[in-house]
């Protein structure tokens, strides 16, 4: 009997603790439910741990804007304006390689200056960021593109990165012609182009009367004492950019990173930290200073409207790269001229739900002039390839993929983006005519006819 009334207590108490557990075991059965619906309405997509994780390994601190100009991982350059910044530690653009010692992308810090030989070709990409990263994860499927035909069979092909984010002519331009200068020697250069040239200027450096060929964000990089307005908003992006990256950091670990619910306030609170980071950056790019100095802004401007200024920048642009087909020609280099593909371009890609979120926004400041500038750029390339340029418009180059391509809502694709760029890029390469090396001359000087 006393057994009997021992034994009683013990399994009352058990089974109100399972009751609990079960109770509390349905509540997150429902929560978690309830947060997977709620997760595919926001997201697009059914929830899926693999994709977030993706997401949120994404989210390291990237450096600087996630738009065209880097600011936070760049430095003045003597000859290029600007280049990256090599003591740069932080991540860059997915696909993106490391910075090397001379401030452009290398993944094994390689000097920009390659030497011809037998049996090999030496590719230079010249462009801004989408080139860059085309640089490091698009130029595997071009070269195995291009060693699939007779031309390049058995040949090792090289490739040498000249491009760097926020570039636009007459960068490219100046890029080659620093490589040369320190004795490269290219079979090839293909510069991937267009965007930068007519989508930014206007907001940042148009509204502050930068000079148009002064480099995108010269002011910011150059001006030694800016404003606080100014300073508070670099700080906020700085801050924002970590709180994020430290945020997805949070719900990468166990157990948040199995839980449905916790992936979906991941993303919420995501969603708020992008938000007020892009519109930061407008508010930056968008501010107007009164006060710069010569060496910030350069020469009065010669255009007085939007269309002056749009037919401006066009013509900057074909002239800088009939520029860069005559000095290529000069030193037997074949040069190849590619217009960027771009989501902002009408036509340009079918996407998804999914994709539309991560890559548009209505309110993007370059977008106008995007659509308003493609027709032009297009024209001009026209132009170009009547003076002998080998140019190819792949502005439409996704106009057949479904896939999603576009990570931001600025320019940047993916590694199945830029490789279906690859594919088109060589098939450029390879319907067109290859002219004959030109020979190259050197002048070598006496010391008394070099110090005249």
């Amino acid at each position: 009997m006393d057994a009997k009334l021992s034994a009683g207590p013990p399994r009352a108490f058990v089974k109100r603790w399972l009751f609990r557990l079960a109770v509390v075991a349905a509540l997150l059965a429902v929560a978690e439910l309830s947060s997977a619906l709620v997760y595919r309405v926001i997201a697009g997509r059914p929830f899926s741990r693999s994709h977030v994780e993706r997401e949120q390994r994404r989210l390291e601190p990237l450096a600087g804007f996630e738009g065209p100009t880097p600011l936070f991982h760049a430095d003045i350059h003597p000859y290029l304006g600007f280049s990256y910044q090599p003591d740069w530690r932080g991540a860059m653009l997915p696909g993106e390689a490391p910075i090397s010692e001379w401030g452009f992308t290398d993944r094994a810090n390689r000097s920009p200056v390659r030497k011809r030989g037998p049996g090999k070709v030496v590719i230079a990409i010249l462009g801004g960021s989408v080139a860059s990263v085309f640089a490091g994860a698009g130029t595997e499927a071009l070269a195995r593109e291009l060693q699939q035909s007779s031309r390049y069979s058995g040949k090792e092909v090289e490739f040498v990165s000249l491009a760097v984010g926020g570039f636009r002519q007459p960068q490219q331009v100046l890029a080659l012609d620093y490589a040369l200068a320190m004795g490269a020697e290219y079979d090839v250069v293909i510069n991937i182009d267009g965007l930068n040239e007519i989508a930014w200027y206007r907001q940042d450096n148009g509204v502050n009367n930068v000079y148009h060929l002064y480099p995108q964000g010269w002011h910011h990089i150059v001006s030694k004492m800016p404003d606080m307005n100014h300073r508070r908003e670099v700080g906020k992006i700085a801050y924002l950019s970590e709180r994020r990256s430290s945020w997805a950091a949070l719900f990468h670990r166990r157990p948040l990173r199995w839980s449905v619910t916790a992936g979906l306030v991941w993303k919420l609170r995501d969603r708020q930290m992008a938000a007020d980071i892009t519109n930061t950056e407008v508010a930056l790019r968008g501010r107007r200073r009164d006060d710069l100095p010569y060496r910030a802004r350069g020469p009065h401007n010669p255009f007085h409207n939007d269309k002056e200024m749009m037919a401006t920048l066009v013509a900057n642009w074909e002239r800088c790269s009939l520029m860069l087909e005559k000095t290529c020609r000069a030193h037997g280099i074949r040069y190849y001229h590619v217009l960027q593909p771009n989501q902002y371009v009408p036509g340009s890609k079918p996407m998804g739900a999914e994709e539309k979120k991560a890559a548009l926004w209505d309110q993007l400041p370059g977008k106008p002039l995007i659509e308003e500038g493609y027709p032009l750029l297009r024209a001009g390339g026209r132009r170009l390839a009547k003076q002998g340029v080998r140019f190819r418009d792949l502005s439409l180059a996704f106009a057949k993929h479904k896939e999603p391509f576009y990570f931001d809502n600025c320019c940047h694709f993916n590694r199945s983006g830029n490789e279906v760029l690859a594919r088109a890029v060589a098939r450029a390469i390879l319907e067109t005519r290859e002219p004959p090396r030109a020979p190259e001359k050197t002048t070598s000087l006496k010391p008394t006819e070099a110090g005249r």
